[in-house]
């Protein structure tokens, strides 16, 4: 199975920071789904760098920034730690975290090949939801990833990187199904298009509505 090495890719990832569109189409709309969060606890699934965890804690959340990938940790603990706690994770675990308002997944889980994995991951943080809460997940758009192999495979070379990363192509509907399928009830399904009408992210909200 072919998985993006991203210890080996983290210095030239970092360097990209926002490009427009992915924040346009993908972390502004994000922000808007979140909603006042001064003073919430928010998980930042997959926080990489911390370059979006320094977003939420500016807003005021209390951020707790999670990442597998110990060279993305170190460069997120060089920049401005405050509201924010990074954690190294293993195997999806996240059993450590207390309770938690909302979470945020941005570009993780298409880089995930199994759907059990990611359903895992979802169950994971659906757990530690408080009941109301909201699980917000953002991956590139499935129109932009027609090029995937017959295992859903898609290789993207980013602008600015010299290495490939390594996607998973799923249909708009494989997301609904696995978000429910972790015990979310959807909520929201955003997919923002640039000025052509070509969709450009899938943002996809669940809620827990109950324990």
């Amino acid at each position: 199975m072919t998985e993006t090495n991203w210890n080996d890719l983290a210095q030239e990832y970092t360097k990209r920071d926002f490009p427009r569109n992915d924040w346009v189409y993908g972390y502004q709309p994000v922000l808007d789904l979140l909603g006042d969060i001064n003073g919430k606890r928010i998980l930042d699934y997959g926080c990489g760098s911390g370059k979006f965890s320094r977003v939420l804690a500016e807003k005021g959340a209390e951020v707790i920034a999670v990442d597998p990938t110990e060279s993305m940790l170190t460069l997120a603990r060089a920049h401005n730690c405050q509201r924010i706690n990074y954690q190294y994770i293993e195997s999806n675990d996240i059993s450590f975290v207390d309770a938690i308002d909302a979470a945020v997944a941005t570009y993780v889980l298409c880089g995930r090949a199994d759907d059990q994995e990611v359903v895992d991951i979802i169950k994971n943080i659906y757990g530690k939801l408080s009941v109301g809460g909201s699980f917000i997940v953002l991956d590139p758009h499935p129109m932009n990833r027609l090029g995937a192999d017959r295992s859903g495979l898609v290789k993207i070379c980013l602008e600015g990187m010299q290495n490939p990363i390594f996607d998973y192509w799923r249909p708009v509907e494989k997301y609904v199904s696995l978000l429910q399928e972790g015990g979310f009830a959807l909520d929201t399904t955003l997919e923002p298009k640039d000025g052509w009408g070509n969709p450009q992210m899938l943002i996809v909200r669940g809620r827990k509505c109950t324990r």
